[in-house]
């Protein structure tokens, strides 16, 4: 496990709702465009770990700056109905996604970049937190920095970092399993 300092445990304790960039965090980053359209790579560990938070009851945003059928696609097959594209203003999305969920305050909101155009929504968030190849800028304003890179299962990182740290991994992880094998019987 990794050693975190008393001012980390305390963020990640405070953890109710998760929000990520999609570009740099939840794909490597490459556009691929071609005639057929616009063609993402998403990492299905990540999608694992989205998995457990919706089992959990967390709600989950994505937020990008772009337009994107893929990623449109992905929400769905994660069952994500929290989905903002085309967002330059990522802070007014996430203040949204806070007072749609209750109310509650940034700081019991995780926001994972990647890139300059995150930076505020990092800034406002509880909890920041960037994958291994985020920008020198980014990396500067987190609080954590994933050893995996985007797209290579950064999401699932930082959400078993936070789920781990409030006690809530093992137990949701041993439910599923026990579903699974009581499925397969």
């Amino acid at each position: 496990m990794v050693d975190l300092e008393a001012n980390l445990i305390e963020r990640l304790e405070r953890v109710r709702l998760m929000a990520f960039d999609v570009d740099g965090v939840m794909t490597d980053g490459g556009l691929y465009i071609g005639h057929g359209g616009e063609w993402k790579r998403f990492n299905t560990q990540d999608g694992a770990g989205l998995a457990v938070c919706r089992r959990l009851g967390i709600p989950i945003a994505f937020i990008s700056g772009r337009e994107s059928e893929a990623v449109r696609r992905r929400a769905e097959e994660q069952h994500i109905t929290e989905i903002h594209l085309q967002t330059h203003n990522k802070v007014k999305v996430l203040q949204g996604f806070l007072e749609r969920n209750g109310g509650a305050g940034p700081e019991s909101l995780m926001y994972m970049g990647d890139d300059l155009m995150d930076i505020p929504a990092l800034n406002f968030a509880g909890l920041a937190i960037g994958p291994a190849n985020a920008a020198a800028d980014v990396k500067s304003i987190c609080h954590y920095i994933t050893l995996a890179r985007g797209g290579y299962g950064a999401v699932r990182e930082a959400i078993e970092l936070v789920l781990r740290n409030q006690g809530r991994w093992e137990p949701a992880v041993e439910e599923l399993l026990s579903e699974a094998a009581s499925l397969g019987q």
